[in-house]
């Protein structure tokens, strides 16, 4: 079984260098939603008040992934925020805390996290972690989403419960 990362423990986490020198931090994780493919990450400077950057890091250019932190070759590997995802898909977009709902109408709650299987290089979004009202946690893999509007997820069944 393999163990998944959730991408909200990525944000935050230090970009930093093969000779150590600390770049950035992660401040999202960007993908495709239908096909669930990792396209890189978008940055923060370090520090409590860093600001969002305009340059990001494609995942071509990551080396490694850890817990600790993201490793690059160096701060040459960055190119500029619109390579890796344009300006109207950073408006609006994010999937965190879209309803989720079932093609009948039910209420499942709301995106939480990103699952990532690390077993992939480089990882793949392979589902989501929904938090319904009642506080249950549900797993719904990627390939069950019919849709993704950047409000609401629509998916066919109820998912399966991870009580």
């Amino acid at each position: 079984m393999t163990a998944y990362l959730h991408a909200g423990d990525l944000s935050g986490q230090p970009l930093v260098s093969l000779g150590g020198d600390r770049l950035a931090e992660i401040k999202d994780v960007v993908f495709d939603r239908s096909s669930g493919e990792l396209l890189g990450f978008t940055l923060n400077n370090p520090g409590f008040f860093g600001r969002t950057r305009d340059d990001a890091l494609p995942i071509a250019a990551v080396h490694g992934i850890g817990d600790a932190a993201v490793v690059v070759a160096g701060a040459h590997v960055l190119v500029p925020v619109d390579e890796v995802v344009n300006a109207a898909e950073r408006r609006g977009n994010n999937v965190l805390a879209d309803r989720v709902l079932t093609e009948e109408g039910a209420d499942l709650g709301e995106v939480t996290d990103v699952l990532l299987d690390p077993s992939h290089r480089p990882p793949k979004v392979v589902g989501y972690e929904i938090k319904s009202d009642d506080g249950h946690t549900v797993t719904v893999p990627l390939d069950d989403a019919v849709a993704v509007s950047g409000e609401r997820l629509v998916v066919p069944g109820r998912g399966n419960a991870d009580h």
